[in-house]
């Protein structure tokens, strides 16, 4: 591609949410531009967006793909985005280096929570965007009445500035209300004409609507209009370009990707409203190791280097393809740069511009391009890449947190640890999938966005590395804790001939809250207790535990052997050999033989005490309870909360979040939680998400309790 001014570029994602056409927006428009002399089509799988095999064999779109093409004289980089929620990812990378996006909706079905969480992400990036309503050849679609749920729900800047022509159910152009012009497509060409004389009320009504709405943003011209002065098209595209930018208003433009309608307005409307790499004119960033001081990169091509990586996609040819957008100065192949998020060197090989399958080489990359490269030893995705002499770190890309999760299985070992290496690889690849060897099962769980995300992981796993998965239900990280304070006794006594080993303990136990342990350890020990020593522990929790030994009846020298006996036990457990949590342990008495006893001779007998006493009480299991957020349409909330209490889930409230969507905030056990994403999205007809995380453990009911002892016995049994 021919090398183009800074003012000159753009780039743009298109987003929103699946089934809106944005793959056949992208092309529409990348046979309007020349880039294709033939329109492929997402069902019969020749689109140059999606080119994944998987993309194909789906029908739907997987991974984000950058279209570069030239219109006008401008350089667009058009990035196209999924629109289903298990590939959400894709959408906030692409977000998070662009300049600007377009929200595609779909005509007949108006707002939809994929184009929500989409404005949402524009907004938290401060990204200028247009509107685009495809699929308005469809008999059902409204162009107006998705443009008001549009204003109610985005707020009265959205603004249309083009009114739809139709014939029956058959859409025949669109009228530019600012120039009260005609615009057809005949043949996959783009005429002028004059408007319908039978529209000429509503396009005169419209405009009026449309020129208050840009008029109202600047002083000067307010007050002229006011006074009867018509204000010219050029005045009014120049105050509708600055609200644009600020936000202040939002272009809409309707049409029909597949009938090439409204392709070439929106085009239009992308070089004209939407900004340039340079409209910031700096980003910002940190300095390595010190987060709290800023550093300010200008953009343009002579300040020093700094990109950002925001996607990895693996190539059977040439392996790794790490994109980057640069946001200042310039890179050429060859170049050494520094990735400052992992302080290492990395060697920028050979560089291109990936459309779909096809590759466009250049040798040089600088401010406002976005570009590939191969062969990078240490670099994932949101890491920055710059010049070493100048280092900055630009934030992390807020990629959400994983919804769906299943257990990795395998016929055999050596398959397992193969799928694990694969595993680790896709999760590099992407920052939604999320892998984790659980310390206590040893179970491998992989978490994702939703299941049709973990199945193409786990169609990857299979046509990558030659390794098939199954998925099954993981097990819960159960913890054990006491009801009331008990003491217990244990002895370990044996004599085989020789020094024989002896240790007697007493220990005192507790439930505690870390609150509660805290506050004693903030008080100097009494008279009865020497030491106290608190343990944040790793499977959650703490212990408090205290020395109350007198008289030397247990040397001090064999004090830390019993506490390490109280730790280990907690770890192994006890009810049903789950880590115990959040207890007061008490060393109050002994004996020693002062020439058997020993540390392990202790050790050993604390074990013995502690189980002695934990079974004097009535312990009990306490389960993993998660905060959660349900996002749904206000016509599911009742079912949505039917299928939260039925979960044993309580709801904490509710709250209105506009548009008609509800948000609603529950604590539900985690058990209850696995294939939860599957049954919302039936319930709201795929338009709810959530959002969890961890909250605390609470007590688990007794019926369940009883039931899940019996099956660890089980399991036990089989195991020996």
């Amino acid at each position: 591609m021919a090398k183009v001014p800074l003012e000159k570029k753009r780039n743009v994602a298109l987003v929103g949410h699946g089934t809106t056409g944005k793959t056949t927006l992208a092309e529409a428009i990348l046979y309007l531009t020349g880039v294709i002399t033939r329109m492929g089509s997402v069902e019969d799988g020749n689109t140059v967006s999606d080119f994944l095999p998987e993309e194909k064999e789906r029908g739907n779109s997987i991974s984000a793909s950058i279209l570069p093409l030239n219109y006008q004289g401008y350089q667009i980089n058009l990035i196209d985005t999924p629109g289903f929620l298990d590939f959400v990812g894709e959408m906030v990378a692409a977000l998070r280096v662009v300049d600007g996006a377009v929200i595609v909706l779909n005509g007949a079905h108006g707002v939809e929570p994929q184009a929500i969480r989409a404005w949402e992400y524009c907004e938290m990036f401060g990204l200028p965007r247009l509107l685009f309503i495809n699929q308005l050849d469809r008999e059902n679609a409204d162009f107006s009445e998705v443009v008001a749920q549009c204003q109610e729900i985005f707020g009265s800047g959205v603004a249309p500035l083009f009114l739809p022509v139709k014939q029956g159910h058959e859409l025949t152009g669109l009228v530019n209300l600012l120039e009260q012009k005609l615009i057809v497509t005949k043949d996959g060409k783009v005429e002028e004409g004059e408007p319908p004389a039978e529209l000429a009320d509503t396009i005169a009504a419209l405009r009026e609507k449309l020129i208050d709405s840009i008029v109202e943003r600047d002083d000067e011209l307010m007050e002229a209009y006011l006074e009867g002065e018509e204000p010219s098209v050029e005045k009014l595209r120049e105050v509708l370009r600055q609200s644009t930018l600020k936000g202040e208003l939002v272009p809409v433009v309707g049409g029909s990707a597949k009938q090439m309608v409204g392709t070439k307005s929106l085009l239009d409307l992308v070089v004209r409203y939407l900004p340039d790499p340079g409209f910031r004119q700096s980003v910002k960033g940190t300095k390595p190791g010190y987060p709290e001081e800023e550093v300010v990169r200008e953009t343009k091509p002579d300040a020093p280097f700094a990109a950002r990586v925001f996607k990895q996609l693996f190539d059977p040819a040439l392996g790794e393809i790490t994109f980057f957008r640069v946001y200042s100065g310039m890179v050429r192949s060859g170049d050494t740069v520094l990735n400052s998020f992992r302080d290492g060197q990395e060697r920028i090989g050979s560089m291109m511009m990936l459309r779909g399958k096809e590759r466009i080489t250049t040798t040089e990359a600088e401010a406002g391009d976005i570009v590939a490269t191969v062969k990078l030893k240490d670099t994932h995705i949101g890491d920055t890449l710059c010049d070493g002499s100048s280092p900055v770190v630009f934030p992390p890309i807020p990629f959400p947190s994983p919804l769906a999760f299943e257990k990795v299985a395998t016929q055999s070992r050596d398959d397992l640890e193969k799928a694990a290496a694969g595993l680790h690889q896709l999760v590099g690849e992407d920052p939604t999938l999320k892998l984790e060897q659980n310390r206590e099962t040893g179970e491998l769980v992989i978490y994702g966005m939703g299941q049709l995300h973990l199945e193409v992981v786990r169609d990857r796993l299979k046509s990558r590395y030659g390794v098939e998965v199954t998925y099954e239900r993981p097990e819960v990280n159960y913890r054990e804790t006491l009801r009331s304070k008990v003491q217990g006794y244990g002895r370990h006594k044996k004599q085989t001939g020789g020094r024989g080993q002896f240790g007697d303990v007493y220990l005192e136990l507790e439930p505690i809250t870390k609150e509660e342990a805290q506050q004693l350890i903030d008080q100097p020990p009494s008279d009865e207790v020497k030491a106290r020593n608190l343990h944040d522990l790793p499977w959650g929790g703490v212990l408090l535990f205290e020395d109350a030994i007198k008289g030397g009846v247990i040397p001090q020298k064999f004090i830390p052997a019993v506490e390490k006996g109280v730790l280990e036990t907690m770890e192994q457990g006890v009810l049903a050999r789950y880590p115990i949590m959040n207890l007061r342990a008490r060393v109050y008495d002994g004996k020693y033989h002062p020439v058997d006893s020993s540390e392990i001779a202790f050790k050993l007998a604390a074990n013995l005490a502690f189980k002695d006493a934990f079974f004097k009480d009535q312990p009990v299991l306490l389960e993993p309870i998660m905060k959660v957020r349900v996002i749904a349409p206000e016509e599911f909330t009742g079912d949505v909360m039917g299928d939260l209490n039925s979960r044993r889930g309580r709801v904490q409230g509710m709250e209105a979040i506009g548009g008609g969507q509800q948000a609603i905030n529950a604590l539900v056990p985690l058990a209850e939680m696995y294939g939860y994403i599957n049954t919302l999205r039936s319930i709201t007809q795929g338009r709810g998400y959530f959002e969890m995380e961890f909250s605390h453990y609470e007590e688990l009911p007794g019926d369940l309790q009883q039931k899940i002892i019996a099956e660890r016995e089980r399991q036990r049994a089989e195991a020996s």
